[in-house]
């Protein structure tokens, strides 16, 4: 196995190794009551399944990103919103260089102005991650649980989605979208700036699309899970932009040094909110590092078959 993709997944795996070692030892630690070393390591923990998991996306790309989302979680969605922000610049630069595109069934009924402009407000939402952080500055136990309880809800709402079934009407729609697709392959076949390689590319892609009946996929295996990875993904993302927040907003710079003239150990009691919902917090990254090692196991696989594939075995 070689190239950019098993380069990045070796690099998420090694971070989620580490993230969940961190884990287990704030674990151990919280069950001594050696509150402040344990807020410590989970702090670690969120902060490396954090980088774990922007490596696996190949939403970070150097050492010196490494560093700043693993301090700034926020900034890792930040960076997901401006990559989508480039691919959907490069699609309308297309588009203008093929008016046929720009108007044919599939791009007339996706709204590109409005996944523009959910991608510019989400952008705006998140420009200063200090505000977002101010969020946390007076958290509450309330507003704590309050956290907890969306994303736990979140999770219910994408279990029902994965258990959902596909109706008629559901393969019907896909057979008219593999139309519109069939449609916008043979404007790209027949402009005269696509390459004469590219050209032979797409009528293979069109001729094994159009023998392929599009409504089997959702039967398939595979597809389903597949969602199901789609829905854990935007899950692990919800629940590491949280907690990596709030474990900011709790400074664990103090949970090794002396502050203000008290101890960690004075400071971190039973009393103090981190610690008090501590096992709330262990519960939900357990669950994001769960999803997050399936994705893994999944992206091991995809890339071994990418493998054999170009070996021809």
């Amino acid at each position: 196995m070689e190239g950019s993709g098993l380069n990045f997944y070796k690099k998420s795996r090694s971070w989620y190794e580490v993230a969940r070692r961190d884990l287990d030892t704030a674990k151990l630690l919280y069950e001594e009551d050696k509150y402040p070393e344990a807020v410590y390591y989970f702090q670690q923990s969120v902060e490396k399944a954090t980088k774990s998991f922007g490596l696996l996306g190949e939403i970070i790309e150097g050492e010196d990103e490494l560093i700043d989302i693993g301090h700034h979680p926020i900034d890792l969605y930040k960076k997901d919103l401006e990559n989508k922000k480039e691919k959907v610049k490069k699609l309308e630069n297309g588009l203008e260089e093929e008016p046929e595109l720009k108007y044919s069934e599939l791009m007339e009924r996706f709204d590109l102005d409005s996944y523009s402009k959910d991608i510019k407000e989400g952008l705006e939402s998140v420009e200063s991650v200090g505000e977002w952080e101010d969020r946390f500055k007076n958290i509450s136990e309330d507003d704590i649980d309050a956290f907890l309880d969306h994303v736990n809800r979140l999770e219910k709402d994408f279990e029902d989605k994965k258990g959902a079934k596909i109706t008629k009407e559901d393969k019907e729609r896909l057979e008219k979208q593999k139309e519109e697709i069939l449609e916008f392959i043979e404007i790209l076949i027949q402009s005269e700036k696509t390459s004469e390689h590219r050209r032979d590319q797409l009528k293979e892609v069109k001729s094994e699309l159009k023998n392929k009946k599009y409504s089997d996929i959702l039967d398939d295996p595979v597809f389903s899970r597949s969602i199901k990875l789609v829905l854990d993904t935007i899950f692990i993302n919800k629940c590491l932009i949280i907690l990596g927040s709030i474990m900011n907003r709790f400074q664990s710079i103090y949970t090794r040094y002396p502050k203000d003239g008290k101890k960690p150990s004075e400071r971190y009691d039973e009393q103090y909110l981190l610690i008090k919902e501590f096992e709330k917090f262990q519960d939900l990254i357990e669950k994001a590092l769960n999803k997050l090692e399936v994705i893994l196991r999944r992206r091991k696989e995809q890339i071994e078959i990418i493998d054999r594939d170009n070996r021809g075995i």
